[in-house]
């Protein structure tokens, strides 16, 4: 099978055979290609990527002959042409960078660390394009390498190489930990103690900063000489680590293909490059009997955009199968996933019966999806249209700012200052999803009008990484110095607002590569970062308490200024009082829900327009929009489990929950209230009055976690729930969670066991 090998010098490998690729230029094309692999990479950035901005006029000529060159050595149907650029036909495991980086995000860092034969791209690191991929590959390397020495015994073997590891990363709290364990298990206590002060002074001299709170425990540990220190236990290697059932709400996109178009022999490639769509696209593709194939996207793993994810791939799977004729359906809606990942639920045979009804060549998407959807729709532009002439909504609703006065005066005040001064401003706006981080920053740009450079740029939560188009914006790929040198170039000329949204997401080299510019003396820059509280958990330091840091949290709005806030989206209306109660009550001061609940009620019709405003044509159903829906159960669906179990668990107990309840459903081994204090950092629980009791911070947090759970598990949970709370809190609360086991029993048709 032939390989391309990209950690060390690039090597092509053919069962027992290797080649060579004796010069640079096309050495580095073939770099480009292999870490696209089965993606179509276009002309135009292969040229960036071997000659950056000094590209000659006769670069696609070249290209077009260092192509040819390779498809001498790795023949014409490896390396294809494919409008707009040229598609290497591999799979990901044929390309030791792929399979490396799968076997990080699955844990196996011994036999991703088994692959490495020197530097990433050691032999193309001079082309334009390596820099930032080199920097990537280097980054999933050491966190390989921390798991690999924390699933191993730590002693004296292990000091000698940590030692060299740290040396190269200095800032590595997790390296500088296991260096003193091992130092610690090897009986060199003040030798640990001594690690530890040598990590807090390059800290401290270097970034401003102290240790985070786990090397600070750590430190307290060695100098009470814990015996769980020297647990053997602790270095066993995990078993792989098994997924769990559950009912998630998720997306699926089904294609009937004419198979009688196509020689058999010529299918699969096209199959393998399906699989490739959908994955990027963060689906799962599965092969049905006869010429059909699924998509399904929420497994293993929800995104707030599933819906939206599932038709982008839809349309790009359409355009790939052309001559199979595909027929699209599209479906949204829960399904119960089991341990295997298998999904059982009416999405996947509404999907089917709508691709059975589609013309070739037609996507035909459900009403439910076409809602979640929304205005996102506008990315896919005319291609969206195409799906359904009905993909808008029939209003786009808009307010004045409400509630966020003071933040936004902080935020002009953070520019002022950065103008004044001529110096760089680090301004931080933290707060939960949906409660109005965007929209205050849309307030401050848009009072900017021409007398600022704007830059934005986004990170990913899905494989994509960091999405680094301001930097190429500057005319920079990557490197911390080049950046803080462009943006102070942008920056001396007119001020410069660089923004950075959802950047809880982001990896740490990107944390470390802000905080770097936030160091910037050379012009007048703010630079505003949108995150969730999740950051802090990341990065305890965020800032490192530099004078010019700022941060704020956004709360919730008050039920006055939500309501304030319905009256701004609707202008005049005959809302009836117990719906907008209602909305006001679920909402729990988040805009965002506030703003779905009313579009929702727009979507249904229920709300429609009168004159200048809007009546209400009758008493609706009043239920959650599925896009809010959408968007706590991914982030729920993306915490560690440890700490998701535990919010699944405190959910059986209703909003208010006590924490001996909880330890008393959680599985031996759980350090419970360790992961209730996690859950209210990330702002998803909030402690009450009382010593040891809790209170979800929304109803529909709570609401999202009870329903992920499969309905057995949850009858049983009440059922274990009532016998420990009944000489406690009597036989009237231990009744109600045995009503609520026995009516999820009769839901599932069985009886208890």
């Amino acid at each position: 099978m032939l390989e391309i090998r990209l950690l060390g010098p690039l090597e092509i490998r053919d069962g027992s055979r290797s080649f060579a690729v004796p010069r640079l230029k096309p050495r580095a094309l073939l770099a480009v290609l292999a870490l696209s692999a089965g993606r179509v990479v276009s002309k135009d950035r292969l040229v960036d990527d071997l000659w950056g901005e000094d590209a000659p006029k006769t670069a696609r000529h070249a290209l077009e002959n260092y192509v040819s060159d390779l498809r001498k050595l790795l023949g014409g149907d490896v390396l294809s042409t494919h409008a707009p650029g040229y598609v290497l036909r591999l799979d990901a495991d044929q390309v030791d960078t792929l399979r490396f980086e799968r076997l990080v995000r699955e844990s196996r860092a011994h036999e991703a660390v088994a692959l490495l034969r020197g530097r990433p791209l050691e032999d193309v690191a001079e082309a334009p394009f390596a820099a930032v991929e080199i920097a990537r590959l280097e980054e999933l390397e050491i966190a390989a390498r921390e798991d690999l020495f924390a699933a191993e015994p730590l002693g004296p073997a292990s000091v000698t190489e940590l030692e060299q590891l740290i040396a190269r990363h200095p800032y590595r709290e997790r390296l500088r930990g296991l260096l003193m364990l091992a130092l610690y298990r090897s009986g060199r206590q003040a030798d640990a103690l001594a690690a530890y002060r040598a990590a807090r002074t390059t800290l401290a001299d270097d970034l401003g900063i102290e240790p985070g709170d786990e090397l600070q425990e750590l430190e307290r540990a060695i100098l009470r000489q814990d015996p769980a220190l020297r647990v053997a236990a602790a270095a066993v290697p995990e078993a792989p680590k098994q997924r769990r059932a559950g009912r998630k709400t998720v997306t699926v996109a089904f294609i009937e293909l004419a198979l009688d178009r196509v020689d058999p022999e010529a299918l699969q490639p096209a199959l393998d490059e399906a699989r490739a769509i959908a994955e990027r696209h963060g689906g799962t593709l599965r092969r049905h009997g006869g010429g059909s194939i699924s998509c399904v996207f929420g497994v293993p793993t929800v995104h707030e955009d599933d819906a939206l994810r599932a038709v982008r791939a839809a349309v790009e799977l359409r355009d790939l199968l052309t001559e199979l004729e595909p027929r699209t359906g599209i479906s949204t809606g829960e399904v119960y996933v089991d341990t295997e990942q298998s999904v059982t639920g009416e999405p996947l045979s509404r999907a089917e019966q709508l691709a059975r009804t589609a013309a070739p060549g037609e996507i035909l998407v459900a009403p439910e999806t076409l809602r979640l959807v929304g205005d996102a729709a506008s990315a896919e532009g005319a291609r969206l249209v195409e799906l359904n002439a009905d993909t808008g909504r029939a209003l786009r609703l808009d307010s004045p700012l409400v509630g966020r006065e003071r933040q936004l005066r902080a935020l002009q005040s953070a520019f002022a200052n950065a103008v004044a001064d001529r110096t760089c401003h680090l301004f931080t706006v933290l707060g939960p999803a949906g409660v109005g981080k965007s929209r205050l920053l849309a307030e401050l740009t848009a009072g900017l009008g021409g007398d600022a450079t704007v830059l934005r740029g986004r990170c990913l939560p899905y494989g994509e990484g960091v999405t680094y188009w301001p930097l190429r914006e500057a005319g920079i790929e990557g490197e911390p110095e080049a950046a803080r040198g462009a943006f102070e170039t942008l920056a001396r000329s007119k001020p410069l607002v660089v923004c950075f949204d959802d950047l809880h997401w982001a990896e740490p080299a990107f944390l470390d590569l802000v905080e770097d510019v936030a160091e910037s003396r050379g012009g007048s820059m703010l630079l505003v970062c949108l995150a969730r509280p999740e950051l802090l958990d990341v990065r305890p330091g965020w800032g490192g308490g530099r004078v010019n840091v700022s941060s704020v949290l956004l709360e919730p709005l008050s039920d006055e200024e939500s309501g304030r806030l319905i009256d701004n989206l609707l202008g005049p209306s005959d809302l009836p009082e117990i719906v907008r109660d209602w909305i006001v009550s679920t909402a729990e001061g988040n805009p965002l829900f506030v703003e779905e609940m009313l579009a929702s009620l727009v979507d249904q019709e229920v709300l429609r327009p009168h004159a200048e405003g809007w009546t209400t044509v009758e008493m609706p159903a009043l239920a959650i929009p599925p896009s809010v829906q959408a968007l706590i159960a991914a982030r729920i669906d993306r915490l560690p489990d440890d700490e998701r179990t535990v919010l699944e668990l405190a959910s059986i107990g209703g909003t208010r929950f006590h924490l001996e309840a909880v330890a008393e459903l959680a599985p031996e081994g759980h350090d419970v209230e360790r992961q209730l204090a996690a859950l209210v950092r990330k702002e998803l629980l909030r402690p009450r009055e009382s010593k040891h009791s809790f209170a979800f911070r929304h109803q529909l947090v709570r609401d999202a976690a009870y329903d992920s759970m499969p309905k057995q598990l949850r009858a049983d949970l009440h059922e274990r729930l009532a016998e420990w709370l009944r000489p406690r809190e009597g036989d009237e609360i231990a009744a109600y969670h045995l009503e609520q086991a026995g009516g999820l029993r009769r839901e599932l048709g069985v009886s208890r066991a």
